[in-house]
C-alpha cells in the first residue's frame, strides 16, 4: 500500500481548474513548465484571455484567436495602451504559447493553447501553480483582432 502511495505522489497529475463566469468557461492545468489553457466564450468571434498583476487592461499577456472555415488563428500580445495590443514578435520578444488549437460549435467559440509558466521577459507573467493573478476574458462578434470587444471582464484567479 505505502508503495502505491508513493507512486500516486510521484506521478500526480494537477487537477484541472475551472472559472465559469458570465457566459465564458476558463480552464487551466497545469504540468512542470506550462500551463494548459481553454477558453470558451458565446460568439463566433475572436475570444482572447488576459494575465495580468494590475487592474488595467494596459501591460496585459493578451492571448486572442479565433476560427474561420475549421482553421485555428491565435497570437500571444501584449496590450500597450487601449486599443493597442501588438503581437509579442512585434516588441521583439518570442511567443510563449504552443499546442493551439480550438473550434466553433453552436455559437461558441474554444480556443485550447499551452503557455509557458516560467517569467522570461517583461512581457509575460510568472504562471506558476498556487499564485493570484488576474485575468481578462473579453470576445467579439468579428474575427478582425482591431474589432471592439463586445464583452470584457476582469477576474483574479489563484492558478
Amino acid at each position: 500500500m505505502k508503495h502505491l502511495i508513493l507512486f500516486s505522489l510521484l506521478f500526480m497529475i494537477s487537477s484541472t481548474k475551472k472559472l465559469e463566469t458570465e457566459g465564458f468557461v476558463l480552464e487551466w492545468t497545469h504540468y512542470k513548465h506550462h500551463i494548459q489553457v481553454s477558453i470558451s466564450a458565446p460568439s463566433t468571434g475572436w475570444v482572447a484571455v488576459g494575465f495580468t498583476t494590475e487592474s488595467s487592461i494596459v501591460n496585459t499577456n493578451l492571448i486572442q484567436g479565433y476560427v474561420s472555415d475549421g482553421e485555428v488563428f491565435v497570437q500571444d500580445q501584449f496590450v500597450t495602451d487601449l486599443g493597442e495590443h501588438p503581437p509579442v514578435e512585434a516588441l521583439a520578444v518570442a511567443p510563449r504559447i504552443f499546442d493551439i488549437s480550438g473550434g466553433e460549435n453552436k455559437g461558441s467559440t474554444t480556443l485550447n493553447f499551452s503557455i509557458y509558466t516560467k517569467k522570461v521577459d517583461n512581457l509575460h507573467y510568472e504562471l506558476a501553480e498556487g499564485n493570484k493573478i488576474n485575468v481578462w476574458l473579453a470576445y467579439s462578434e468579428s474575427d478582425d483582432f482591431d474589432h471592439h470587444s463586445r464583452k470584457r471582464i476582469l477576474r483574479q484567479i489563484t492558478l
